[in-house]
């Protein structure tokens, strides 16, 4: 009995250290993230933390900023149209993939996990150098095609 007593408060510490490290782990990889929404909202002219006053200064400068205002503008753009033609391409690639018996299905899976495996610089010098060739570089479809 003792046996069976020992192995439950051991799971238990076990799962308690295992939760307390999951969860210091996303809150490291959010403090980041906070800390840069945080000085968003500073008043003073240069970021320095902990801001001495608060303000909405930061967003005036930039929506008040046709500097600013036109490269969003691409982004959100870009964003858009990427996103439709990913999600065009990886749905029909998964119906096809869950619903067929193709020969070499699993080499198509590993291929389509590619971009997630490789370094991202690695897949940014091979993307360059592939553009570079092809007249790509600064092109719009040149940009949606490496995002998506």
């Amino acid at each position: 009995m003792n046996k069976w007593v020992f192995r439950l408060a051991a799971r238990t510490v076990v799962r308690w250290l295992y939760t307390i490290l999951l969860l210091l782990l996303v809150a490291l990889m959010l403090l980041p993230n906070v800390i840069v929404i945080l000085l968003s909202f500073s008043g003073e002219e240069f970021i320095q933390f902990p801001p001495r006053s608060w303000g909405l200064r930061q967003y005036e400068t930039f929506f008040n900023s046709p500097k600013w205002l036109m490269p969003l503008q691409r982004s959100l753009v870009l964003g858009a149209t990427v996103a439709v033609v990913a999600v065009i391409i990886g749905g029909l690639a998964v119906i096809a993939l869950a619903r067929s018996q193709l020969p070499g299905r699993n080499l198509l899976q590993v291929v389509a996990l590619g971009p997630l495996l490789v370094p991202s610089i690695a897949y940014a010098i091979a993307v360059y150098a592939l553009f570079s060739r092809l007249k790509l570089l600064s092109s719009f479809r040149g940009l949606v095609i490496a995002h998506t």
